[in-house]
């Protein structure tokens, strides 16, 4: 009877043993714990991007079933035609647009502006400026919202603040 010993050491988490191979893996050359570790690695990575893919294109298909923004050009563009057409107001300038409700994802948005009749040469500050509630709903043309408006009383003239670079990266979008 032939005794044989085999001489093991151990490194993370692979085994190297010298001696007699005893799988057909060893006699092929090939550590099964290195392969293992490179093959769960792999697996997890494919598992990774394809999971980012998949939430990146939910998010894009619910940002493009959203309602646009309220300073969007769309919406601006729907609130002076019914500014001009159910309030016959002519040559409007709009201002100061705050979101009320709604969201990066939703399917309305609540917002306010100022409103003001452009007049010869009149100063911003001097003329007489409106309250400006209106609702966005997102039709089935994206260059044409449903906006529902409501014209209040008159405000005091906002002066613009700064956009920060968050608002400038937004109105890209």
């Amino acid at each position: 009877m032939h005794e044989y010993r085999m001489h093991c050491t151990g490194q993370r988490n692979m085994v190297r043993c010298a001696g007699a191979a005893t799988s057909p893996y060893q006699q092929l050359g090939i550590d099964g714990a290195w392969e293992f570790g490179e093959v769960t690695r792999r697996m997890t990575l494919s598992i990774a991007c394809v999971a980012a893919v998949g939430l990146g294109g939910a998010a894009l298909y619910a940002h493009g079933s959203a309602a646009p923004a309220c300073d969007s050009n769309a919406t601006e563009g729907a609130v002076n035609r019914v500014l001009h057409d159910q309030f016959h107001l002519q040559g409007v300038f709009l201002h100061d647009f705050t979101t009320v409700s709604g969201g990066f994802f939703s399917d309305t948005q609540d917002c306010v502006a100022q409103v003001a009749e452009i007049r010869g040469n009149v100063d911003a500050g001097n003329m007489p400026w409106r309250a400006v509630r209106y609702k966005v709903t997102r039709s089935s043309d994206p260059e044409s919202p449903v906006v529902t408006v409501d014209l209040g009383k008159q405000t005091p003239f906002v002066p613009p603040s700064g956009q920060t670079w968050w608002t400038r990266l937004l109105a890209h979008l």
